[in-house]
């Protein structure tokens, strides 16, 4: 596969089967291998360009196991990096564990983004699932599913449950976009779009920038920059040398 030559973020959403066991108690079970009757694994994932219209999808009652795993190898091996809710704990080392099993190694390098750990680091709701962050922040919010009894219809094979899934894969793709969008200035930039595109915003690529002062280091000094269109701060990458005088002044602020 060619990679593009504009950087490229991927927001990816999986959806996985739980696994079978035979079990003597419901609350506080320790299940030994030998009671593990079938192990889950991924059902389904959505994905999609960052600003890109198209949302894919596939699954493993539109696709075999392998072929499903290798659409979503294609798409992450051409990622810059890749953005996820709880993806880092969840989506991600589910993919992993479904491309080492079909005996792959990992897809180029790329930036993992998750975004419930930026909530996390950054912010106190009262809640940090992607439904109530979604809805605070304007958004949408998740599609209903009825609870668990769509997973074990899904898996008996009942078309109109695989359709429902499938929105509620789709569904989710499009909200983590809409929170990514609303949260990236509260991100590190996946890709520093100044580094292709001269003086603009490092996140977003926009040149809609407004000078706020300097960043001091004990010998130099760095314009700063806030973008008007995701209000990510930025800095020169070449500062001015500071005489001693100015350094004085700065000691006495």
């Amino acid at each position: 596969m060619t990679h593009s030559t504009n950087s490229r973020v991927l927001v990816v959403d999986v959806e996985t089967a739980p696994n079978l066991a035979w079990v003597w108690q419901l609350f506080d079970a320790n299940v030994s291998l030998n009671q593990l009757v079938q192990s889950g694994g991924i059902l389904s994932w959505s994905a999609k360009w960052h600003e890109e219209p198209y949302t894919y999808f596939d699954s493993v009652w539109t696709n075999d196991a392998e072929g499903m795993m290798s659409n979503l190898w294609v798409l992450m091996d051409d990622a810059d990096a890749v953005v996820g809710w709880n993806s880092n704990r969840f989506d991600i080392r589910h993919i992993n564990a479904e491309f080492a099993k079909q005996g792959w190694g990992p897809p180029s390098p790329y930036k993992k983004i998750d975004l419930m750990q930026t909530v996390r680091r950054h912010m106190k709701f009262p809640s940090n699932k992607l439904d109530y962050v979604s809805q605070a922040l304007g958004v949408g919010r998740k599609l209903e599913t009825g609870g668990f009894e769509l997973w074990t219809d899904v898996m008996s094979g009942n078309k109109k449950a695989q359709r429902l899934m499938q929105d509620y894969n789709v569904q989710d793709v499009e909200l983590t976009e809409m929170v990514y969008d609303k949260l990236r200035a509260w991100i590190a930039p996946a890709v520093n779009k100044s580094i292709e595109q001269g003086h603009v915003c490092p996140e977003c690529g926009s040149r809609h920038l407004q000078s706020r002062g300097y960043r001091y280091n004990v010998s130099a000094k760095y314009k700063r920059w806030h973008c008007q269109s995701c209000g990510s701060w930025s800095q020169s990458v070449t500062g001015e040398k500071l005489d001693r005088t100015q350094m004085l002044k700065k000691e006495t602020i």
